[in-house]
């Protein structure tokens, strides 16, 4: 399994210079395979459902990537809301040279017969965000959580998208305005709960323990 891991990391990077210009699609793949020395009769085993699985797979890539990056520095000290803006950051500095990558991914996912696995990628940045700044909770703030931060990620991705800062300094401005509009305060109060749920109830109908680790 880990061995698979790594191997599809390797041909998704090798490739994203080819999908930001010509897309998501199996010949863009399949330069990776090459690059790697990776049969390319093997992509039916490794990406099962095609294109789909390899923008989900980019999508966890950047994941652990975004971790990996915001672990390297120390912020014990922070506040859980500052800590929820680093990673972001991270995240964002992690995708910033395959911003056309990300583009056509989200143009993608955008497709009916995609949004499952969209939503399952969401929800999985989202919940590697919590737990990585040690959310421990159970109860329904676990879920508002998420889907207060799936609001908060996803209007920042439009953002990114549009922004030609190359530092972050005006994306790093939009989350905090973010966090500050929804205060996402590491727990969160009976009122703003009841108020925050209608808008970010994306996961309300949604599966949630078919991801929960």
């Amino acid at each position: 399994m880990s061995d698979d891991l790594d191997i599809k990391d390797k041909i998704i990077n090798d490739a994203l210079k080819n999908i930001n210009f010509d897309g998501w699609t199996k010949e863009t793949i399949l330069t990776g395979f090459v690059s790697n020395k990776i049969n390319v009769d093997d992509y039916d085993i490794l990406f099962p459902n095609g294109i789909i699985d390899t923008i989900i797979h980019f999508a966890d890539l950047s994941d652990r990537l975004m971790i990996k990056e915001f672990k390297e520095t120390d912020y014990s000290d922070l506040r859980t809301p500052d800590k929820i803006k680093q990673l972001l950051l991270c995240r964002f500095r992690v995708l910033n040279p395959n911003k056309e990558a990300v583009r056509k991914s989200i143009a993608c996912l955008a497709l009916p017969k995609n949004s499952k696995f969209a939503l399952k990628a969401l929800y999985k940045t989202t919940d590697e965000i919590w737990r990585t700044v040690g959310d421990r909770s159970t109860d329904i703030s676990f879920y508002t959580k998420r889907g207060i931060l799936a609001g908060v990620y996803s209007t920042t991705k439009m953002s990114w998208l549009g922004s030609l800062d190359p530092d972050l300094s005006k994306v790093e401005e939009f989350i905090e305005r973010r966090l500050q509009n929804v205060k996402l305060l590491g727990s969160i109060t009976k009122p703003i709960k009841e108020n925050l749920n209608k808008p970010f109830n994306i996961f309300n109908n949604f599966p949630f323990f078919n991801f929960n680790r």
